[in-house]
This record gives structure tokens, C-alpha cells and sequence, in this order.
């Protein structure tokens, strides 16, 4: 784990200028930079947020609105983990200060679609508030959001700013009627974010429906399901097993294996590990195309086994 006050490179220095709770797990927080310069982000982009004294981060998706922005804005999910980063952020108070990387965007809305058909679950609803902030008055779009009945309430408020017309809160991926959602005009792209058992289902729907990949895109913010596999670890001579509901690096820091990270989701690569044999499923927003396609290095925070076992050079 990297650990440490200093601000790591180019980031900045915040301060929490706002809090409002949306329900017991769910809380905005508008940043504002310490220096005072003028901040920019794309719709889509994600902060990494880091709490001094930790060294960990996380990611988070940017809710504002890019052409007005008065603050980072973002929502946090509070886990149960105390020492994740999301509960300590549920801890503070305004005033507080953090570090942020600059804004990146993997995540930026399909250019030159006429429509755009958004279906997220949970807290894979944030990225697509500053899509709909973005999109120019021409641009037809609807956003599909699946909801918690609890959570109801919260992810209504978050959504009461844009056209209800173009909203839909459902109960459950059930009460989601997929022919119907998926009969779309041609023209039309579909952006989905959520879990990664969700976007599996989408994915898998939108091929049933005959949806080509160049018009389906999707951005996970969990990656730690997966088939379950073994590890060799060629240097130390030890072997693991990676749960079906267990990242890498969660295996690897219950062995006692200490591997460097940050943010634990896909996108600051510093959990970087070298791959001597075995089939690595990349699933960060890090690697080329060349280094996916080399297989010789992964990210141990979010990336898994395409077969049964790994070796790798630790």
C-alpha cells in the first residue's frame, strides 16, 4: 500500500466546500481547489480522491456540469469496509481537505449520435447527470435507472434537474423490460454503467436484440466478479486462489503479499504485476492495446484469469 501525506504527481489540493446526504449510504460533496484555479472536466470524466494520511484512492465520477463548473462534484456510496476510502469520505466534514488527480475521461458520450439510450443501476447513475448537463438541445436521449425501493428518494432527487420526460426510476432490474427499451431507432448508442453482473446483461440483451458492439458502451465502477481462479507466485514459490467474488489484489493482501496500489478500480496502475504464464481478462482503463495484447503484465486490483490459473512474477 502506498501511504503518505505528499500530493503525488500533478494532483491538487481540495477542500470539502459542500455535503448534502442523500440517504444513510449515499452523500454529494462539492470540491474546490485549494489554489483557486479554474478547473475543466469532459462529461464522463472521474477524479481519483485521495484522503491524506492514507495513500488510498479512489475513483468518481463527475456530476456537474462541465461548462459551469463551480466544483468537483460527486457522490459516494459508503461501503462497509472502514478503511476504505468511501467511508472515510462518509467521515468528514466540510472544511476537510483531500487530494485529486486531474480529471480523465474513458467514459465521454458517443460523438455523433442522434440518441442516446443510457441504462445504469445504483451509483453507475453519476457519470451519465453530466451527460445529460452536456448534451446540446438537438440531442434526443433517455436514461433508464435502476433504483433500490430505499434509495428511491435519493436517485430522484439527483435526476429532478433534467426533463422528467426523459427520466424512468425502476425497482429492480426486473421491473426492467428489455425488448421494449432495446427497440431503438438506428441512430440511437447505448451507454451503460453499473456492476459488472448488470452490464453483462445488458450487453447480453442488446446482442439478443441485435445491437452492434460499435453502438453499445459501457463503463464498469466494480470489477471484482469473475470465475474463480489459481495463482502461482513464481519468486516466493506460493500459490492462492482467487475467489468468484474476490479481486487479485484482495487475494494476494490475505496471503500476506504486498502489492502498491491507489485506487483499487482499474485506473491509476499502480498495482501493476508482471504475468509469466496464463491468460490475464484485462479490465482496467490503463494498459494499450500492445500490452493487453502481450499478456505479460495486469492490474491486480480489477483484472482476472481467462483460464483456470495464473503464474506471476512475484
Amino acid at each position: 500500500m502506498l501511504t503518505g501525506n505528499r500530493l503525488g504527481a500533478a494532483e491538487r489540493e481540495v477542500r470539502v466546500a459542500e455535503i448534502e446526504d442523500l440517504s444513510p449510504r449515499l452523500r454529494r460533496l462539492r470540491l474546490l481547489p485549494c489554489d483557486r484555479a479554474p478547473m475543466a472536466a469532459s462529461p464522463g470524466s472521474h477524479l481519483l480522491v485521495r484522503v491524506p494520511g492514507t495513500g488510498r484512492a479512489a475513483a468518481y465520477s463527475l456530476i456537474g456540469d462541465p461548462e459551469t463548473m463551480a466544483g468537483y462534484e460527486i457522490v459516494v456510496r459508503r461501503s462497509e469496509r472502514p478503511d476504505g476510502v468511501s467511508h472515510r469520505l462518509h467521515g468528514l466534514a466540510v472544511g476537510a481537505r483531500l487530494s485529486v488527480s486531474p480529471p480523465r475521461n474513458f467514459f465521454a458520450p458517443a460523438a455523433g449520435a442522434r440518441r442516446h439510450l443510457l441504462l445504469s443501476a445504483g451509483i453507475g447513475l453519476t457519470p451519465f447527470l453530466a451527460y445529460a448537463r452536456a448534451f446540446p438541445p438537438q440531442v434526443d436521449w433517455h436514461l433508464v435507472q435502476i433504483v433500490r425501493p430505499e434509495e428511491r428518494a435519493a436517485f430522484a432527487r439527483l435526476t429532478a434537474p433534467f426533463d422528467p420526460a426523459r427520466i424512468t426510476l425502476l425497482d429492480g432490474r426486473a421491473a426492467l423490460c428489455w425488448p421494449d427499451w432495446l427497440d431503438q431507432p438506428l441512430d440511437t448508442h447505448l451507454s451503460a454503467c453499473g456492476p459488472a453482473a448488470f452490464l453483462e446483461t445488458v450487453c447480453g440483451e442488446a446482442a439478443k436484440a441485435g445491437w452492434v458492439p460499435a453502438r453499445v458502451h459501457v463503463e464498469r465502477f466494480t470489477a471484482a466478479e469473475g470465475q474463480a481462479f489459481e495463482v502461482r507466485l513464481a519468486r516466493s514459490g506460493g500459490r492462492l486462489s482467487v475467489c468468484a467474488g474476490q479481486s487479485l489484489l484482495e487475494a494476494l493482501e490475505s496471503a500476506g503479499v504486498s502489492v502498491a496500489y491507489l485506487c483499487r478500480g482499474g485506473v491509476c496502475g499502480a498495482c501493476r504485476v508482471g504475468v509469466l504464464a496464463g491468460r490475464p481478462e484485462h479490465r482496467d482503463r490503463v494498459l494499450d492495446a500492445e500490452e493487453r495484447a502481450g499478456g505479460k503484465v495486469m492490474l491486480a486490483c480489477v483484472s482476472r484469469a481467462r483460464d483456470d490459473a495464473l503464474t506471476l512474477d512475484l
